[in-house]
């Protein structure tokens, strides 16, 4: 059984990658290469996007006129109301 094997043997088992990678001398992002190098969906809902901001690009440097100095700001978007 090469080392590939047995990694893949120790993660069924249930040892995390960086004990795994302890045992083979290894970083644990390695051990995660030679395993594939895919992650594992998380289960759950997806997290809820915030629907409240909005998300505006505004200079950082008191104006500039170039997009350079342009940083994201996010601001509470404010509800208008439309008459009927």
């Amino acid at each position: 059984m090469d080392d590939t094997e047995q990694m893949r043997a120790l993660q069924t088992e249930g040892v995390s990658l960086r004990q795994i990678g302890l045992r083979f001398g290894l970083s644990h992002q390695a051990v995660f290469y030679r395993l594939g190098g895919v992650r594992k969906l998380r289960s759950g809902p997806p997290p809820a996007a915030n629907d409240n901001k909005i998300v505006k690009m505004v200079a950082h440097n008191g104006g500039c006129s170039t997009t350079s100095g342009m940083v994201p700001v996010s601001l509470p978007r404010v509800g208008v109301k439309v008459a009927a």
